[in-house]
């Protein structure tokens, strides 16, 4: 039972990354030469999300900026929780640990 969610909370983090990825794709692919592949949109989505931010690509249209803004700010707001749910199920799975006692 403990399984299914947290694959589940995974899931949705990789539909997170995947749908945003599809939004950039939609609306760089045409003007931006950095984004030639639905790869390019999952590295620059992958690389905003974790905020590494290398700069390699940018958006270039104004639809790419506000992907990006909405993408961000739900980033920041969806994963930290669904992460904090995976390791909620994670300490309801694991068994607790001993402590020992000092004689």
């Amino acid at each position: 039972m403990h399984v299914l969610k947290v694959v589940r909370l995974f899931l949705t983090i990789f539909m997170i990354f995947f749908i945003s990825s599809g939004l950039f794709f939609y609306v760089e692919s045409g003007m931006n030469s950095g984004v030639r592949t639905f790869g390019d949109a999952f590295h620059f989505t992958v690389v905003a999300l974790t905020t590494v931010g290398f700069g390699d690509i940018t958006p270039m249209s104004e639809g790419g900026r506000w992907v990006t803004v909405v993408m961000i700010l739900s980033g920041i707001i969806l994963i930290p929780w669904e992460v904090s749910r995976i390791v909620k199920e994670w300490v309801l799975v694991r068994p607790p640990l001993l402590v020992l006692k000092r004689k």
